[in-house]
């Protein structure tokens, strides 16, 4: 390249000179822009279409190549059905699919095994398979769910047709993500839409790195493979000590809530089909491991707190006694809580309400939902050593009593999962004497007091001795109305 092609005489040229010019001729040239991007994973293509108008198409339509090429192969002959299908049907594509997506086409080289469908409960899980049957694919009964996915799966199917194989995952809930935070390992758990990607690990996963779940390392110990397992380029590690810097909000011991969760990669190149709305209202918790492994971390540390366990393992506190050593655990908790507030707490055993610090969970650096807050200091929500739960069925939020009289702000009760059966509540059930009530109350329960939700900006109240009275009439209304789905009285 000469000066003069520049338009400068008599004068050096500058790097910063060369690399315009170098950059108009890379966005002026479709066809080199294009063999590009084709090289390049996902987040880089979409990250070119941001940058100008020239590259805008290009990228859009590179993304949706990729996309078909990983679909063709099922659908030869109506592949372009596809999207609509899918984003109809309420359904997204993950496995190997999603992952040959986001990933550069040399990591994955391979061809597609199968597709893996996954549609949430109640949503168009009997229009998918009718269009499936509609492609001449047939219900093979032989194939079946891994135990591992099962607690999580309502229904599955595994239809073939010749050597392509497709799946098809209904979830227990109205939530695909309860179904992708079971996956075996980080890089697994990616889905996608016909416009749009989610990674829940994005730097562990675009490093080509994974790290195996608790579901993954039993598959491994039966000497199975699952999921990436097989990638040759993507290597796997039972735990995160191959990290030299700190977990941060990706940590994985930390419980992470899908829906406020802002260390997630969730992209879109066609917005017909955008994938943001399986993230915005998910209400899935997950975590990989109860301890972080990386020497580096400053969330988390080899010991949870005092003694060493975590408050999930543990019963919850039933009398006075018990919730006075749980303020001191949560106190001196390693690594130290940084925020907390004051909640209602109506124990077992007690005669009274105690107010109880409620810290903030750890990793969370902003408040946005009542998710952020680590409650099962209190209340019992997941199983011992979980590591995902569904704890929207296990809350609920009263802006009124009956009768419609409104209250100044909202009280969310916090129940106990009746699956692992807690004790009757005699303090709750003094207040709402289960004579008058459709439900008794079974287990702790916790209050916390907030701003109304969907008006204005989120926020948490310490509640005080002067909000025991409207706590008292949300019991007796949370009763009445059989506002709280435990145990049934038996008949």
């Amino acid at each position: 390249m000469s000066v003069l092609e520049l338009g400068v005489v008599g004068a050096p040229v500058s790097p910063a000179v060369r690399l315009s010019y170098a950059a108009k001729r890379f966005t002026q040239n479709a066809d080199l822009s294009r063999l590009v991007m084709e090289k390049c994973a996902l987040p880089e293509i979409i990250a070119f279409g941001h940058t100008c108008r020239n590259l805008r198409p290009i990228a859009l339509c590179v993304a949706q190549i990729r996309f078909e090429s990983q679909t063709r192969r099922f659908f030869p002959a109506r592949a372009s059905e596809l999207p609509t299908v899918l984003y109809r049907c309420k359904a997204v594509i993950t496995g190997s699919a999603a992952l040959r997506m986001l990933y550069e086409p040399k990591v994955i080289t391979s061809a597609p095994r199968d597709l893996n469908i996954v549609v949430a409960s109640g949503g168009g899980q009997k229009k998918l398979m009718e269009w499936l049957i509609d492609n001449d694919f047939r219900l093979d009964k032989d194939f079946l769910v891994e135990d591992s996915m099962s607690p999580c799966i309502k229904s599955f199917g595994t239809y073939m047709l010749g050597n392509r194989v497709v799946t098809l995952s209904e979830s227990h809930y109205s939530d695909i993500l309860d179904v992708i935070v079971n996956s075996p390992s980080t890089a697994d758990m990616t889905f996608m839409t016909a416009g749009g990607i989610v990674t829940l690990y994005p730097d562990i996963t675009l490093s080509h790195r994974t790290i195996l779940t608790n579901i993954g390392k039993r598959v491994v110990q039966n000497e199975e493979s699952m999921g990436c397992m097989s990638c040759p380029n993507v290597v796997v590690h039972e735990t995160n000590d191959f990290l030299r810097h700190p977990c941060g909000q990706l940590c994985p011991a930390a419980w992470r809530h899908a829906g406020t969760d802002s260390a997630l990669l969730c992209m879109d190149w066609d917005m017909r089909y955008s994938v943001q709305q399986f993230v915005k209202r998910s209400n899935a918790d997950w975590r990989i491991n109860s301890i972080c492994h990386n020497p580096h971390c400053g969330n988390f540390s080899r010991v949870f707190d005092t003694s060493g366990e975590a408050f999930t393992v543990r019963p919850p506190p039933s009398l006075s006694y018990d919730v006075t050593m749980r303020k001191e655990q949560i106190k001196y908790h390693v690594p130290c809580f940084r925020k907390s507030y004051n909640g209602l707490l109506f124990a077992t055993l007690c005669t009274e309400a105690l107010i109880v610090p409620v810290p903030v969970s750890i990793g969370v650096t902003k408040v946005k939902t009542l998710f952020n807050l680590d409650v099962d200091c209190w209340v019992k929500q997941r199983g011992d050593h979980a590591d995902n739960s569904h704890r929207l069925h296990l809350q609920r939020t009263l802006n009124a009593l009956p009768g419609s009289v409104p209250l100044d702000s909202s009280y969310t009760l916090f129940i106990e999962d009746p699956r692992t059966f807690p004790p009757y509540n005699l303090l709750a059930n003094a207040i709402a004497p289960p004579r008058l009530v459709e439900t008794p109350f079974y287990g702790n329960i916790l209050v916390i007091k907030h701003s109304h939700i969907g008006q204005g900006l989120f926020e948490i109240f310490d509640i005080t001795d002067k909000d025991t009275i409207a706590v008292n009439a949300v019991i007796r209304s949370a009763g009445r109305f059989d506002i709280v789905p435990l145990v049934k009285k038996k008949t």
